[in-house]
């Protein structure tokens, strides 16, 4: 009785995850021939915010107001600076 509901548990798990499909997918917007440019760690950090924008853990303004900034990498003084640094780092490990 107990192999039988492990298997059917088991055989019952989808050869796929939706959240790797939609990731893929969007992905592809980045990975164009249109934008073919782009660093793999500039892809990663690209998918790592859109994760944290719809998560809710970055304000959209905030996301604004820094992609609007000079590229001398200084926060404009309404960002909040919640990471206690307003540089990239060279040793940030971004998951998507």
């Amino acid at each position: 009785p107990n192999l039988s509901r492990m298997a059917i548990s088991y055989l019952t798990i989808p050869p796929t995850s939706v959240a790797v499909e939609r990731l893929f997918s969007k992905g592809r917007i980045f990975i164009s021939h249109l934008r073919n440019g782009l660093s793999a760690a500039s892809i990663r950090a690209l998918l790592c915010l859109n994760n944290w924008s719809v998560l809710g853990f970055i304000k959209d303004e905030d996301v604004m107001s820094v992609a609007r900034e000079d590229p001398s990498g200084e926060l404009p003084e309404d960002v909040e600076d919640v990471w206690g640094f307003s540089e990239p780092r060279e040793d940030a490990i971004f998951f998507v």
